[in-house]
C-alpha cells in the first residue's frame, strides 16, 4: 500500500518484466507485451511522468519513472494504480492489476 498526502510527490519506478515474446495475437499482430500505468481518482497531470498514459510506455526489459504531484486541494480518496496492457486495450481484451493507493 502507498500512502500520501496532499503536496506530496509519489515516486514509482515500473519495469516491465513481461517476455519479449508473445504468442498472443493483438490487432497488427504478435502482441508487443507494452504497459504503462493508471493512477485512478487522483487529480493529477495527464502529462509525463505523471499519468500519461499514451506517451509513456514500457516495453518488455524497458522501465518508467513516475512522480506524481499530489495536489493540495486532493480530496481524500482510496484508489487505485491499475497495470494496462495497452495492445488488449485496443483488441477489448485488456487486463489490469490494481494495487491500493
Amino acid at each position: 500500500m502507498i500512502r500520501a498526502e496532499p503536496g506530496q510527490i509519489i515516486k514509482i519506478t515500473y519495469v516491465n518484466e513481461m517476455s519479449k515474446d508473445s504468442k498472443e495475437l493483438c490487432v497488427d499482430g504478435p502482441c508487443r507485451n507494452m504497459t504503462n500505468l493508471h493512477f485512478h481518482g487522483l487529480h493529477v497531470s495527464p502529462n509525463s511522468p505523471q499519468d500519461d498514459v499514451i506517451a509513456m510506455m514500457a516495453m518488455p526489459g524497458e522501465s518508467l519513472n513516475y512522480a506524481v504531484d499530489i495536489p493540495l486541494d486532493q480530496p481524500p480518496v482510496s484508489t487505485g494504480i491499475t497495470l494496462i496492457l495497452m495492445e488488449r486495450v485496443t483488441n477489448n481484451l485488456w487486463m489490469e492489476c490494481r494495487g491500493l493507493l
